[in-house]
């Protein structure tokens, strides 16, 4: 599934995923590794009124009953902002998308992912 992501899709990656990346490096090779990533893939930067947007979608979503971290919050509405589809196997995600009053994110569908 990873390999027809990577040959018939742009790869849009926000910024707060980098750091992401580097925070759970466990090496120099990894940094490595991480750098040559960047090449091959689109960095994308938040609007204006990202972080607003991602601080009332946790907002709502507690309201709800459903505790997702504001920084995955982050990544589905600059997901939403920027009509990409997510490719995760964190579960949050899936949360997030059972709200659809409140956010509409779209996932690759892989049985990887379910």
């Amino acid at each position: 599934m990873m390999d027809s992501v990577l040959t018939f899709n742009s790869v849009y990656v926000p910024k707060v995923v980098t750091a992401e990346l580097y925070q759970g490096a466990k090496s120099q090779k990894e940094i490595r590794v991480i750098n040559e990533f960047f090449d091959a893939f689109f960095i994308i930067d938040q609007k204006e009124d990202t972080w607003i947007k991602a601080g009332m979608l946790s907002f709502d979503l507690k309201r709800k009953g459903v505790c997702v971290n504001l920084t995955d919050c982050y990544i589905a509405v600059i997901a939403a902002e920027n009509e990409c589809k997510i490719f995760t196997l964190d579960k949050h995600f899936k949360l997030i998308q059972e709200q659809k009053d409140l956010i509409d994110i779209n996932f690759f569908r892989s049985s990887i992912l379910e």
